[in-house]
């Protein structure tokens, strides 16, 4: 079975907080996962898992020195054909290098009507084919690049990844035998000075990773993946604004509380369904999630987590100034849930110049009944209200 990595257990996650002097994190709401399989799953969620397989192989190749060997004639017998006197008896006699005449082959050319069978037999002889010259070893500069024209085949891209909240570095160290290129944020920092020594090659932050400069440097960092066990207190904070700073990301494959993944997956008309999810959706999809119980962490969370994978639309839905538009109508629209979608908007508009009038006039020309709930819009249909808006 394999490894994903060697701290997702109770006693070495408990080994590990004591090598750094620290009791559990319980109360800064940290929670450590202590199963492998979990770990596994996300990295497969997240689309990593070939990567370390790949990774592995490559390095196999690239250890192993391309060679090129010669077969002697010693390690193979030629084949003599003998043509006996009586035509009908041909026979196929297999001789040993030692014994095969050294006389080359020959051939004579005889009227048909002059020779016999038995003098056309012994006029035709023949003998093993003179072995190959032996083949140089490649140089080692030919090796050399064969073996990197393997590898190159073999090893994808290093994909650059950003995690948030690493704690120990249990899913740390599964990212990085990945061999993906990884940016940690972590705000700990009685956490910082252990995954330094640990992971020598990381590159890590310490501080709030919605931070500005935190984001920054993030955002210089150009990651394509967001793969975390993000703290929940800040996990849908930090989606939503990662998804909306860095123009780079793909996708986000993240553990959050169970109820965060709900909203962000919520269908119109339901309670979970809200501004949240309406600013999200217009900026990703869903493509998978699955449920983690709270036994798979030390120490266990009272809730139900669950691990989620976004993935940013191949082409924006629209021009980022109607994006921002329609997030600011999002939030007009359930500003007041209870309340049909054109008090919500007035009461959210009050102190922002814009009139009853205007909300009528703005729900009219998007084809939208003022007497329903912001619950029942599609993400689409805030789109609509944005473009009419400007």
């Amino acid at each position: 079975m394999t490894n994903n990595s060697s701290l997702a257990s109770v006693s070495a996650t408990q080994r590990r907080l004591a090598e750094l002097g620290l009791s559990t994190k319980k109360s800064l709401g940290q929670h450590f996962l202590i199963d492998d399989g979990i770990v596994g799953k996300i990295l497969r969620l997240a689309e990593l898992a070939h990567r370390e397989e790949l990774s592995q192989i490559s390095s196999s190749v690239a250890s192993t020195p391309v060679t090129s060997q010669a077969t002697s004639a010693s390690t193979f017998s030629p084949v003599q054909v003998t043509l006996s006197a009586t035509p009908a008896a041909v026979t196929s006699q297999a001789t040993s290098a030692s014994t095969t005449p050294s006389t080359p082959v020959t051939s004579q050319t005889t009227s048909a009507s002059t020779s016999s069978p038995a003098s056309l037999a012994s006029s035709i002889s023949t003998s093993p084919l003179p072995p190959a010259p032996a083949a140089s070893p490649l140089p080692n500069q030919e090796a050399a690049s064969l073996t990197q024209n393997i590898t190159s085949q073999l090893s994808p891209p290093r994909l650059r990844v950003v995690e948030v909240g690493p704690g120990i570095g249990t899913l740390t160290e599964a990212l990085l035998k990945a061999g993906v290129e990884l940016l940690s944020v972590e705000l700990d920092h009685s956490l910082l000075n252990g995954l330094r020594e640990r992971y020598p090659s990381l590159q890590l932050l310490g501080g709030d990773a919605l931070d500005t400069q935190i984001l920054a440097s993030v955002r210089a960092f150009a990651p394509a993946a967001l793969v975390a066990n993000l703290p929940y207190a800040v996990a849908a904070t930090i989606i939503l604004e990662y998804f909306q700073q860095l123009p780079s990301l793909e996708s986000a494959t993240v553990m959050v509380q169970r109820e965060v993944a709900e909203r962000i997956a919520a269908k119109p008309g339901s309670k979970e369904y809200g501004a949240y999810t309406v600013k999200l959706r217009l900026l990703a999809q869903v493509a998978g999630q699955f449920i983690v119980k709270p036994q798979c962490f030390y120490p266990p969370p009272r809730v139900d987590s669950t691990v989620i994978r976004l993935e940013r639309w191949t082409a924006p839905l629209a021009p980022e100034s109607v994006l921002c538009a329609a997030s600011t109508l999002a939030d007009a629209a359930f500003f007041q849930r209870r309340k049909t979608i054109r008090n919500s908007m007035q009461g959210y508009f009050a102190s922002h110049a814009l009139d009853t009038a205007a909300v009528d006039t703005l729900l009219e020309a998007a084809g939208i009944d003022p007497r329903v709930r912001g619950e029942t819009l599609q993400p689409e249909d805030f789109l609509t209200l944005a473009t009419k808006w400007h």
